[in-house]
């Protein structure tokens, strides 16, 4: 039975965090910014040796010789095994850093470039999600009991601290503790799954860190069974595709052979479609006024309005979703009557892959909230 792989998105509280912490939370993933850029340098210069092609067209890196390029292997016990001098020596560049986050950093830098990322001289390196495999040495997830009364948090999470290790000389890495604001929704969705690996990602609008967990959870066996169901109803799968500028369709296939038009079912609201569009018209003029005009002052007034009016609509947009979204609840509990549902549902993916051909679809598929419409549809769905 295969695992589905869910995400967890938890705050840390960023008003209890001290000013060294975060400091070294600043540290920690600007560093890791640095080493997945330069990376990505060396695959894009080594490509012809690195890089390898599929059937499908498709760009797969070697990691094993990748390692042959970038890390020194002194310490292992044969001598023969040994590499003790490498073309592009991260260790010397980067010596608050240990081997393993040497290698989560290449495994990021892999996945990016095998996405289509290529690296700009022109262009300033945009700050990556600091990423940590499960792994006791690595990080920490626990759960204080109620006896232990802590003022600040019952939930902490303990990351993997080597700035210091290398000044002191010793293999042993600190911890770097962060009070989380566990709710009881995130407490179920823990015990659901096990937790695989763990993202620090910093938000800049809010000013705020947040800690992304990946779990591997177990689909739910009654979908899965061969035997047939219990129920006395007939069975049916109800298919929802997500769209652009619909915000979703949706088919529902039952045992009969014809599909009448009964069946297939759209959401979508004219008045939605229009403020999109009036939204969307005034950051077009603005953008371009802010780029024709000369002056400081003038060109900080209208990014000042651009910034508020981004707000507005990112509200008005999240009203919208809530309301497309109870429609969707509504006929799916309408059909749950009629028959025993199945709800599948689907949205855009791997189209960063096609960016070369397609860049007009990238943007508007990456400007779409098609995420938030799909967290918000499963959980008001399983609720």
């Amino acid at each position: 039975m295969e695992k589905i792989v869910k995400t967890l998105k938890v705050r840390i509280k960023n008003e209890v965090l001290t000013r060294r912490k975060k400091e070294r939370l600043r540290r920690i993933t600007g560093r890791d910014t640095r080493i997945i850029e330069k990376y990505v340098k060396i695959i894009h210069h080594n490509r012809r040796r690195l890089c390898m092609k599929t059937k499908k067209g498709e760009i797969r890196v070697h990691k094993g010789k990748l390692d042959e390029l970038t890390l020194t292997t002194s310490r292992i016990k044969k001598v023969e095994e040994r590499r003790e001098t490498v073309p592009h020596d991260l260790k010397k560049m980067f010596p608050y850093c240990s081997h393993d986050e040497f290698q989560e950093c290449r495994d990021i830098a892999v996945q990016l470039y095998e996405q289509g990322y290529r690296p700009e001289a022109t262009r300033p390196p945009k700050k990556r999600p600091r990423r940590q495999l499960i792994n006791k040495k690595r990080f920490i997830l626990t759960n204080l009991p109620k006896e232990k009364n802590n003022s600040i948090s019952r939930w902490w999470v303990g990351i993997r601290d080597s700035l210091d290790t290398w000044k002191r000389k010793t293999p042993y890495h600190q911890k770097l503790w962060l009070p989380l604001e566990m709710s009881t929704f995130h407490q179920k969705e823990l015990k659901k799954g096990q937790v695989k690996s763990l993202e620090l990602r910093y938000k800049r609008s809010t000013r705020e860190w947040w800690v992304y967990f990946q779990l591997e959870v177990l689909p739910p066996s009654s979908f899965l069974s061969d035997n047939s169901s219990s129920s006395s109803l007939p069975p049916a799968v109800l298919g929802i595709d997500l769209g652009i500028n619909i915000p979703a369709a949706g088919v529902l296939l039952t045992p009969k052979k014809k599909l009448t038009i009964k069946e297939i079912k759209f959401w979508h609201t004219k008045q939605w479609n229009r403020i999109n569009h009036r939204y969307k018209l005034k950051f077009s003029r603005l953008q371009r006024k802010a780029a024709l005009n000369d002056q400081s002052g003038k060109k900080h007034q209208i990014y000042r309005f651009l910034s508020l009016l981004r707000r507005r609509y990112r509200n008005v947009k999240r009203s919208y979703i809530h309301q497309f979204i109870s429609d969707v609840v509504r006929t799916i509990e309408t059909y749950a009557k009629v028959y025993d549902l199945f709800v599948v549902v689907g949205y855009p993916k791997n189209v960063r892959k096609k960016k070369e051909k397609v860049k007009v679809l990238v943007i508007i598929v990456e400007n779409f909230t098609s995420g938030i419409m799909l967290i918000f549809l499963v959980f008001s769905v399983e609720h």
